[in-house]
């Protein structure tokens, strides 16, 4: 697994452009899968993927 496979909430929200309470939110709402090492939470790479094409998703369906 490489160094950047995991990301911290930090590098997600500066991904996603939105603060790091949104990602929080999104976390507890169960819409953003993670895991805990310890007491910290990793995103994975391939997750904010699939989490950032199901927003893409619901935005073109919102549209049409």
């Amino acid at each position: 697994m490489s160094e950047a496979a995991l990301l911290t909430i930090a590098e997600v929200a500066d991904r996603l452009s939105v603060s790091t309470k949104t990602v929080q939110r999104e976390l507890r709402a169960h819409h953003l899968r993670h895991v805990k090492i310890g007491r910290a939470t990793r995103i994975s790479v391939r997750e904010l993927e699939a989490y950032n094409d199901n927003l893409e998703g619901r935005k073109r369906r919102r549209v049409a």
